[in-house]
């Protein structure tokens, strides 16, 4: 085969269409073709073209961000959000050339891996994992009001619509990030970067808090609804989705305020929140609150099974299970749910 890869920008509409009804059928290609990678400025969507019969072979799918090393040095970083190889030309190893096409211009990858078959596939590329992140759920509604730890500690809310950052939001974000824990892997959260994930999904509404103490901004988290691209089961379930968690200060205290407002924060309608987090501290103040996790009797089994599996890559594969924070806005499942 005579294969080129390129951005799907130098390619016409009409072949991607044709792509997507051989690959998915008609009726699905049309949901498919409606999601956010087809378009977007913000997703580095990458095809694979069969110059001989003038068609796509298969798309790969990736967003950019920044993380945080634990030796404390920067690295530039795509997730591979889509892998997506036309049925007639399964199997001749076109998926690894597209993966591998992003190792050329950034410094570390990772992906989120739902299948055993698809860490097999990225341990064969010589990637690092799975890296596990606890999954928690907390069932609504039922009466919910923050409960009074301290009079130091406080929070502001901001809603957002797209990538409209308020000022205020982008000083305390980036106070946030500068003084994160030095000695964790994770995405880098400034104002900057926030701007770029939130411009993926520009139409989406995502509410934002910021928790203080003694009025210092410590941590932040984001909560957002189950919208029309969701799947039905989540919009049936009414689900509102913790996308990111961070705390600088991890003590008993701070956790514990945090999570009662997260509870409290919910929309009345809510049915259940979901979130998860590799970070111990954050997992066992969520326990502690009420939160259903992989430790919960009967149903803790089916929240295992479901939590997700993370591949890393490059720079990033040398982080471990112990260092390693991550959240659903790490990667894509929070522009995929």
């Amino acid at each position: 085969m005579s294969i080129d890869v390129f951005s799907i920008s130098q390619i016409s509409p009409k072949l991607v269409a044709e792509f997507a009804n051989r690959t998915w059928g008609k009726e699905r290609a049309k949901v498919i073709l409606s999601e956010w990678w087809v378009n977007s400025n913000h997703a580095y969507t990458m095809v694979a073209y069969d110059n001989e019969l003038e068609r796509i072979a298969g798309i790969v799918v990736a967003v950019k961000s920044c993380w945080h090393l634990p030796n404390g040095e920067l690295s530039d970083t795509v997730s591979i959000c889509g892998w997506y190889v036309a049925p007639e030309y399964a199997g001749q190893g076109l998926g690894r050339v597209l993966v591998k096409h992003f190792n050329d211009f950034t410094t570390s990858r990772n992906t989120l891996a739902i299948t055993k078959d698809a860490v097999k596939a990225f341990q064969k590329l010589g990637w690092n994992g799975p890296f596990k992140a606890k999954l928690f759920l907390f069932p609504l509604p039922l009466i919910r009001k923050s409960k009074i730890i301290s009079d130091c500690f406080s929070y502001k809310s901001y809603k957002i619509l797209g990538n409209q950052l308020p000022i205020e939001l982008c000083e305390a974000l980036d106070k946030i990030d500068n003084e994160a824990p030095k000695n964790l892997g994770r995405r880098v959260r400034s104002a900057k970067a926030w701007k770029s994930h939130l411009s993926v999904w520009p139409e989406r509404r995502r509410s934002m808090y910021i928790i203080e103490l003694n009025n210092a901004p410590i941590g932040a988290f984001v909560i957002r609804c189950a919208d029309k691209h969701a799947a039905p089961v989540y919009r049936y379930s009414r689900l509102s989705y913790v996308t990111d968690i961070i705390m600088n200060n991890q003590d008993v205290e701070c956790l514990s305020y945090l999570s009662t407002v997260i509870i409290s924060a919910a929309n009345i309608t809510t049915g259940g929140l979901v979130t998860c987090t590799s970070n111990c501290n954050i997992a066992e103040a969520l326990s502690k609150s009420g939160w259903w996790s992989e430790s919960t009797p009967i149903i803790g089994k089916k929240i295992a099974a479901k939590s997700p599996l993370y591949m890393l890559d490059g720079e990033l594969a040398k982080i471990s299970n112990n260092n390693f924070d991550i959240t659903f806005s790490d990667s894509d499942i929070d522009l995929n749910l």
